[in-house]
């Protein structure tokens, strides 16, 4: 299933009203109300849109949890950055915030308090002007991480302001975007909870099309 940009993923006991996928999968099956988070194995930040993995009863959802923390899902990300970045790279460290539920995530070499060590293989795709279209591929993706390690390399985020950016999607022509930033969890392939078959899913995130706005306005600040 795909969540859309400027939702969150599940919702708290004090704001069961509040716009969730959990909320609408609890609506569309009512079955999945007896299920943890409505199903969903993984959660993605409010402004992140894309693949999210899910299960319809508990026992196939313990499954995939395992085999996420195990670090056995195979995902891939696109993400719109400031700058030309041409340099396949991968970036590791420990991420963590100053407190749980902190706003700002931050990475050190060395472990830290309530820090987790957190890998990522970029992969350029396209330049465009001053801005980039890039895949980030990692198999555990910590809070935070794919916009920190872009941000680590000097590359954040067109329109994350949060860790560094000085552009924004408005800049590139982009002005009808639910969220500040581009941040697709594009790819996911894992082993079926029950049949141990392979299984992998691509978002409907339309790239060529996103490509063509950008190239008609020149992607050039």
């Amino acid at each position: 299933m795909e969540k859309p940009p400027a939702m969150h993923s599940v919702y708290n006991e004090n704001s069961r009203n509040e716009e969730s996928l959990q909320k609408e999968l609890e609506q569309l099956y009512s079955g999945l109300k007896l299920v943890t988070d409505a199903g969903l194995v993984q959660r993605l930040d409010f402004e992140t849109t894309g693949l999210i993995a899910g299960a319809f009863n508990e026992a196939s959802r313990a499954r995939l949890k395992l085999a996420l923390i195990s670090a056995e899902f195979l995902k891939s990300y696109l993400v719109l950055v400031q700058g030309a970045c041409t340099q396949r790279t991968t970036v590791q460290g420990y991420l963590g915030g100053r407190y749980r539920g902190s706003a700002k995530v931050t990475m050190k070499d060395k472990p830290f308090e309530r820090a987790q060590h957190s890998i990522s293989e970029i992969f350029p795709l396209q330049v465009l002007g001053n801005c980039s279209l890039v895949r980030v591929d990692c198999s555990l993706a910590r809070r935070h991480q794919v916009r920190v390690h872009m941000a680590s390399i000097d590359h954040p985020l067109v329109g994350d302001a949060l860790y560094g950016a000085t552009l924004n999607l408005a800049d590139f022509g982009v002005n009808d975007y639910p969220s500040d930033f581009i941040l697709v969890a594009y790819t996911l392939k894992f082993s079926h909870p029950i049949t141990k078959e392979t299984v992998s899913f691509k978002s409907s995130f339309d790239t060529e099309m996103f490509l063509k706005t950008l190239k008609g306005q020149r992607a050039a600040v």
